[in-house]
């Protein structure tokens, strides 16, 4: 790790709404135990595994190189919780497929809550996938689309939506 690298996520979960402190505390754990950072440094994205040893966080593999794909792969803006059925924790920037932001003018998609429930991507049932299986199919080609049903928390309403994939940030207001 390097001084001007950001951490997108600690262990899967998106960090980049986090303060230090909350982002310290998700490296918390039992000693010997891993956890996996993503980083981005100067645009590209690398993971990073490190160990805790004695309360502190250890290099156990930096040898993994940039990733490539990366540069080329985007998400959708939203956090889901770790285990099933995945509920909508966060939302950052989620596009409709014209590159709208959720909440502005234009927008073409109903609105997503947090709390809403993930019940397919692109077709396929996530309801029992382990987090990495529905970030898997949440994460695509950059500025490809991905169809996403949901069904309300407050009403139990099934939904969908279309969304674009891009960067972090790409459309913020």
């Amino acid at each position: 790790m390097q001084v001007n690298d950001v951490i997108l996520t600690v262990d899967g979960r998106s960090v980049e709404s986090l303060d230090l402190e909350d982002i310290k505390f998700l490296t918390v754990g039992d000693e010997g135990s891993v956890a996996q950072l993503v980083l981005r440094r100067h645009g590209e994205t690398r993971t990073v595994i490190l160990q805790r040893i004695q309360g502190d966080m250890g290099v156990l593999s930096d040898s993994t190189h940039w990733n490539e794909k990366a540069k080329t792969s985007g998400f959708i803006g939203l956090v889901v919780t770790q285990q099933p059925p995945h509920a909508v924790e966060e939302i950052h920037d989620l596009v409709d497929m014209h590159g709208k932001l959720q909440g502005s003018a234009g927008y073409q998609n109903e609105q997503v809550e947090i709390g809403d429930l993930i019940m397919a991507i692109n077709g396929e049932d996530v309801r029992n996938l382990s987090v990495d299986d529905v970030h898997g199919l949440l994460r695509g080609e950059l500025h490809s689309c991905v169809d996403i049903m949901l069904q309300r928390k407050r009403n139990m309403a099934i939904y969908s939506v279309r969304v674009l994939r891009h960067r972090a940030h790409e459309f913020e207001r």
